[in-house]
């Protein structure tokens, strides 16, 4: 499994099934630079999910509730983290080829 790592942007726990052949049998420094790249994918993940659900303006605000609001904002966060949890989308994966120059599709 890949180690998490601490702080605010911490990973969460990826499967080690999850992870692509290539990389479990990669050296410890090259499974460091996939953690890296996955952790950019999260990030995009998180942006692209946080642009597809807008903070509520004007009347939508005054009608909703503070508990609502509060598990608006978890979902783009919650969302990436389990995709990430899951493998990715890929993104890591091409990151982590370019990076290791293993690109051989």
């Amino acid at each position: 499994m890949i180690p998490p790592v601490s702080g605010q942007d911490a990973l969460p726990q990826v499967d080690r099934a999850a992870l692509p052949a290539e990389v479990r049998k990669a050296s410890p420094e090259d499974q460091k630079i996939y953690k890296t790249a996955l952790a950019f994918e999260r990030t995009l993940l998180t942006q692209l999910a946080q642009a597809m659900n807008p903070e509520p303006q004007g009347d939508e605000e005054e009608t909703g509730d503070a508990a609502g609001g509060a598990y608006r904002s978890m979902v783009p966060t919650t969302m990436a983290d389990s995709l990430v949890q899951r493998g990715g989308t890929g993104i890591a994966l091409d990151l982590y080829r370019s990076m290791t120059r293993g690109d051989s599709k």
